[in-house]
């Protein structure tokens, strides 16, 4: 006799994880963003906005378009990977990651004798000038500020 207890079979917890079954990157964000929406607003909010889920054996990469998003995400991350091993079955190594914008190279300097695209440095008071379509005023020289001849500085 068990004690009035019965037996209904094993219980999610006790299932071993299938590590061999491919995961689904698309289906477990889904769950995750259902299940964080009401508890974790903030997770759920920047994982929304996640460019791409990528699972790769015991792994899962999320892909971030700002670094800001990235920033706010790793702040709940062991909240993060404890809802996906909920949700997966399995413990996963949760990578976040940002979209790097292309490295920018310098233009190699012109060769002698080639003539060179760059424009010529530009006054920044002719810039001003046009902006204003105003003139510059040439002051008379003067030794002394107006204001000094008569003792006021």
């Amino acid at each position: 006799d068990s004690g009035g207890l019965k037996d209904t079979g094993p219980s999610r917890e006790e299932e071993p994880p299938v590590s061999g079954a491919p995961l689904d990157p698309v289906a477990l964000r889904q769950s995750l963003l259902a299940g964080l929406a009401k508890t974790h607003v903030v997770l759920a909010s920047v994982l929304e906005k996640s460019l791409a889920w990528t699972a790769r054996e015991d792994r899962l990469e999320i892909l971030f378009k700002s670094g800001y998003d990235e920033t706010m995400a790793r702040r709940d991350l062991p909240v993060l990977v404890k809802k996906i091993a909920d949700a997966s079955g399995r413990v996963m190594k949760v990578e976040l990651k940002t979209v790097e914008s292309a490295p920018r190279r310098e233009p190699a300097p012109p060769a002698d004798g080639e003539d060179s695209d760059e424009e010529p440095p530009v006054d920044s008071v002719e810039i001003v000038e046009r902006v204003f379509r105003g003139k510059r005023v040439e002051s008379a020289p003067s030794d002394q500020r107006s204001g000094e001849a008569n003792g006021y500085f």
